[in-house]
């Protein structure tokens, strides 16, 4: 916006110094007064690039922290899958663990039913015979 103002402001002072060489004598005074716009047009101008300059420090700022934020961002999506492939092991594991203790119980139940059996034989045959 300072930018376009300045050059208005300059395409202005071109115009009049050219009324000015056309009218002669008028042309001091009129180039003084030329030279007063083009200084505060330059002013207007330094006063814009220094807003602009602002602007863009604050915009760099900005994009810094949100590169820091994204690159945080991405850790903590590292570090989450991280954990979901320790989660699905331990869990793959603990299946694991499950049946074979399920086995154990299986083998645990089918053991006592042979050693009743056995026990109930040996009754049978130590009992005295009619």
């Amino acid at each position: 916006a300072a930018a376009a103002s300045a050059a208005a402001a300059e395409t202005a002072a071109a115009e009049r110094r050219a009324r000015a060489r056309a009218s002669g004598d008028a042309g001091k005074a009129s180039l003084e007064h030329e030279t007063a716009e083009l200084r505060s047009a330059l002013e207007l101008a330094e006063k814009g690039r220094a807003h602009d300059q602002s602007a863009l420090l604050r915009a760099e700022r900005r994009a810094n922290a949100l590169e820091e934020e994204a690159a945080r961002a991405r850790a903590l999506a590292d570090a989450a899958e991280q954990d979901r492939r320790r989660l699905d092991s331990a869990l793959e594991i603990i299946g694991e663990r499950n049946e074979v203790i399920e086995q154990l119980e299986e083998d645990l139940h089918d053991t006592k039913q042979l050693l009743k059996q056995q026990a109930l034989l040996l009754t049978v045959d130590a009992a005295p015979h009619k």
